[in-house]
């Protein structure tokens, strides 16, 4: 009787045993990021947060090299370890994150990390530029990364997704964006230390599309935005609604798609080449812009990294008109975000034919502009990466004295256009137009002056303000000692009519 006692008991006990190994949670293997993977770029001298998932409550131990952080995954699995700051490494580092189950992240190099994002122009391909087939031939680097985000807009933030790391061979380069790819290669030669470029940008869409929602409470004229977002999610939830991929020019969609989900991955700064969609609202641009700048650095929570525009291009066929063009007064809207601290901007205004184009294949001049600007302003150097800039205006009976920033060596010179300046530089200076008080505009005759320009039209006997580069596709020819071209700008506020096109 007590060995069938004993027996039960045995049998009961190991039900009970085989119960609790059942109901027990299962133990989730340790996942990481999908930005972090193997040839990743991380970004030197601040701490990096590294990213992932494992079983609720599992302690994860990050390590690379003498660096190691721990972290405890939440109740929903997520966890976060921090890094300390890891110097710059040209050789290269395995990362592990080690819970229940390790996961090794090989090639890692620790360097500089940046952001290029917009439309077309800034997803121009490597292989479609000027010289493409020689430059993509040229084209390894194995000291430059370069990860690219696929097309996703959403309705909501995405957390996480993944974006696979190559190393810039010709194969992955002649596909990645043009300005993102020269502006990596110069700031690495000069830099002598890796780098990391995370591309993200879709043809034809608008700045809204790639402002955070919060973005678009920080003004009343950004807010029916707000509204269209939440119509689009309304209209997902109405049962009556097929379901279909979410429109890229909702507001917010790309945002929430393809830049959300970089915002966990440590960065240096961005460059943003976009505008050509919001040309006909350029008056609103001068909100959105600075709304999607701060909406940014925000959502990032990594300060006010820097961010760096390209200024837009000439369009259409060339004309001299400065009475009315949408492409003028979009770069003056761009140029009016650098109110904000930590950005910069580069001009392109002398990248483009007399014919109408829009997608120039001089991006090589862009690129390396962009990466003069960086290694200037956030590297330190002691460079120079700015066009002449206009600085003062005064009066002199019939004529008008121009003063400018960044004009050493001033100097008439061909435009590179699209890589095919011509090799005598022009006998005149272009671009100029003058006005006296009734606000009409006259071309200008100019003349350089040291570091000054004068301007006069002998039908302007008493001028008041003065427009350069002021058109949708003008004519320029100004530099400085370092090539870089005088940026269009207007001494006057009067009104400018939209063109229609």
């Amino acid at each position: 009787m007590m060995r069938k006692t004993r027996l039960i008991l045995g049998l009961a006990c190991s039900a009970f045993l085989c119960g609790a190994a059942i109901s027990a949670p299962a133990m989730a293997d340790v996942k990481l990021g999908g930005m972090f993977g193997d040839h990743m770029v991380l970004q030197s001298g601040v701490p990096i947060p590294i990213n992932g998932k494992a079983t609720p409550g599992e302690t994860v131990t990050v390590t690379i090299g003498s660096h190691t952080a721990t972290a405890k995954a939440d109740e929903h699995g997520k966890f976060r370890a921090m890094l300390d700051a890891l110097q710059s490494t040209n050789e290269p580092q395995t990362l592990t994150a080690a819970g229940s189950s390790t996961i090794t992240v090989k090639d890692v190099l620790i360097g500089e990390v940046w952001l290029a994002s917009g439309q077309s122009n800034m997803g121009y391909g490597l292989k479609a530029t000027i010289n493409g087939p020689d430059e993509m031939a040229k084209a390894e680097h194995p000291q430059l990364r370069l990860c690219v985000v696929g097309n996703s807009p959403s309705l909501e933030p995405i957390e996480d997704r993944g974006c696979k790391w190559q190393l810039c061979t010709p194969e992955t380069a002649k596909g990645f964006s043009a300005v993102a790819y020269f502006f990596g290669r110069d700031l690495q030669a000069a830099l002598n230390r890796p780098v990391g470029m995370i591309g993200s940008y879709v043809a034809g869409t608008p700045g809204q599309s790639w402002t955070p929602e919060e973005g678009f409470k920080t003004s009343p004229g950004l807010e029916h935005y707000a509204r269209d977002l939440e119509a689009a999610r309304n209209k997902s939830k109405d049962p009556t609604t097929k379901p279909g991929k979410v429109e890229a020019g909702v507001p917010s969609s790309l945002y929430n798609g393809m830049i959300s989900p970089v915002k966990s991955y440590t960065i240096k700064g961005a460059l943003w080449y976009q505008g050509e969609s919001n040309t006909g609202e350029f008056a609103e641009y001068r909100e959105l812009l600075p709304a999607l700048i701060n909406g940014w650095r925000k959502e990032f929570n990594q300060g006010d990294f820097p961010f760096l525009i390209v200024q837009l291009p000439g369009n259409q066929d060339r004309t001299a008109n400065t009475a009315t063009s949408n492409w003028a007064m979009l770069r003056e809207a761009q140029a009016s975000a650098l109110k904000l601290p930590n950005t910069g901007m580069v001009v392109t205004i002398d990248t483009v034919p007399a014919r109408a184009i829009l997608h120039p294949k001089n991006k090589a001049d862009i690129g390396a502009r962009l990466a003069l600007v960086a290694r200037e302003k956030v590297y330190g150097e002691k460079i120079e990466s700015s066009g002449p800039t206009y600085q003062s205006m005064s009066v002199e009976g019939s004529t008008l004295r121009l003063k400018f920033t960044h004009a050493e060596g001033l100097k008439i010179a061909a435009p590179p256009e699209e890589g095919k300046g011509d090799s005598q530089p022009p006998k005149e200076i272009k671009g100029f137009s003058i006005a006296g008080s009734d606000q009409k505009f006259y071309l200008a005759t100019a003349k350089i002056d040291r570091s000054d320009i004068v301007v006069q039209n002998s039908e302007v006997k008493m001028p008041v303000a003065v427009r350069y580069a002021f058109a949708n596709n003008p004519e320029v020819d100004l530099y400085n000692s370092a090539n870089l071209p005088m940026a269009p700008f207007r001494t006057d506020d009067w009104p400018v009519e939209r063109d229609g096109k």
